[in-house]
């Protein structure tokens, strides 16, 4: 009984309290303050919108201009000029069919490799982790090549790098059959439409072509890629200014690593970071910017993140191209992470199995049919057995991935001298970089060639 008469007393003093309220409202004053809260409110909600619309379309605004002028250039016109470039995967193509102007040099669309739908059940799942002992890792090596000299200590090192975490992902990653991605409007034949021209998508700026056209000032930026040049030019010595070109490359480096391993994206080190890791586990100081690959299936899987802005900086962009996956002329990159506050990048290829029969000569006589070679649209090849079970390393103090077989994969991108040899000269900087003290480290400045 107390219980009840108290809980009336309680609700008498809440319409006390809201009688109250409601006749302050009425007042002039309690009007004026409701308005205040209600602009208040609709000025804080325009502020947050716009600010997620900067971070999510920043590069389609700024690319209308780049794609105008890369319009101008080629010959047949782009009916995708003003299109949003967040939505070039789903964007209606006017007026225009499967075999609208594409690249002269691009082969007919008979032999052209394109991605095709593949159930979507379980691809994730299809990944295989492992934890190596040291022997184990020991017995994934390769044997020790006969051009590097027998006191090579690159075992010892390599382990010392490695966590000991394995990652396996099975070759049909690497097919042209692979699920669609995860976007609210994708268009396949449209998508295909795009991919099948070949029309640049990305812009470089610069004498070495290495910064991102739209996020460098054009002072900065006053050798003109989009012009032909003359037989007889000679680019102007690249001077970038090594410190921060570092930090740059760095911190775009530990941001994608972050990004990657949040959202289980798989990928690994390739070309002049890879080679880098070989040497010293660093970055190779005179090269401008990163590379990595990933399977087909990582990468339409990109699709998801495109435009997104990693820790307000660092600009993940996905070139629409990337469904052909034959070898183009114009698009040979899939992806960027862009840093745009200096226009520095990480380019991003995806690697296919684009079942190219391989004929090889056993000992027998008999010839066998080879089928695991993937390319990427350069193209590079690589066997998928080399490439396989990827190894979690460790690169300037970032965790990244790299394939199994480094040193044949080198090799065969670049030569056993870049391996062994100890002295190199970086034509674009005009500069002589010696190996010592396990550091690649300045040696001269003078504007010719040193023999390696």
């Amino acid at each position: 009984m107390k219980a009840d008469i108290l809980w009336v007393i309680k609700l008498d003093e809440l319409r006390d309290q809201i009688h109250h309220q409601l006749r302050f409202l009425r007042t002039r004053r309690g009007r004026t303050l409701v308005i205040i809260v209600i602009l208040l409110t609709l000025l804080w909600s325009f502020v947050a919108t716009r600010a997620s619309a900067f971070n999510h379309s920043i590069a389609a605004k700024s690319m209308n201009e780049v794609i105008e002028a890369a319009d101008r250039s080629l010959s047949a016109p782009l009916s995708l000029a003003h299109a949003d470039r967040e939505n070039l995967f789903s964007a209606v193509v006017p007026n225009e069919s499967p075999t609208a102007p594409q690249n002269p040099k691009q082969p007919s669309s008979s032999q052209i490799h394109f991605l095709t739908r593949a159930n979507t059940t379980n691809w994730e799942k299809q990944k295989t982790f492992t934890k190596a002992t040291k022997s184990q890792l020991l017995e994934l090596q390769e044997p020790h090549p006969s051009y590097l000299p027998q006191n090579s200590i690159y075992s010892s090192r390599f382990l010392s790098y490695d966590t000991g975490n394995l990652l396996t992902i099975p070759l049909s990653h690497f097919s042209l059959s692979q699920p669609p991605p995860a976007i609210y409007k994708f268009n396949e034949q449209n998508a295909l439409t795009i991919a099948k021209r070949d029309r640049k998508y990305f812009y470089e700026c610069g004498p070495d072509a290495k910064q991102d056209y739209r996020f460098i000032s054009r002072e900065s930026c006053a050798i003109d890629n989009f012009a032909t040049k003359p037989a007889d030019y000679k680019p102007p010595k690249v001077d970038h200014d090594m410190t921060n070109l570092r930090e740059t490359l760095l911190a775009t480096l530990q941001a994608w690593s972050h990004f990657a391993h949040t959202h289980a994206i798989t990928w690994w080190i390739s070309h002049g970071e890879l080679l880098g890791w070989y040497w010293n586990g660093k970055l190779i100081p005179w090269d401008p910017d990163l590379d990595i690959q990933m399977s087909t299936y990582e990468l339409v899987k990109l699709v998801r993140f495109n435009q997104t802005v990693l820790e307000g900086r660092f600009l993940v962009d996905v070139n629409p191209g990337l469904f052909v996956r034959s070898p183009q002329e114009r698009n040979t990159i899939d992806a960027r992470v862009v840093d745009m506050r200096t226009g520095f990048m990480m380019d991003i290829t995806g690697l296919s199995l684009l079942n190219k029969e391989k004929e090889k000569e056993d000992g027998g006589g008999v010839r066998k049919k080879e089928s695991k070679t993937v390319y990427c649209k350069s193209p590079h090849e690589y066997e998928y057995d080399e490439l396989m079970p990827l190894h979690e390393t460790v690169l300037d103090g970032i965790t990244v991935w790299r394939p199994r077989a480094v040193i044949n994969v080198l090799k065969s991108e670049f030569s056993e001298d870049t391996l062994r040899v100890t002295k190199y000269w970086v034509a674009a900087r005009k500069d002589t970089f010696v190996f010592e003290g396990g550091e690649w480290i300045l040696a001269s400045n003078q504007g010719e060639h040193d023999d390696q």
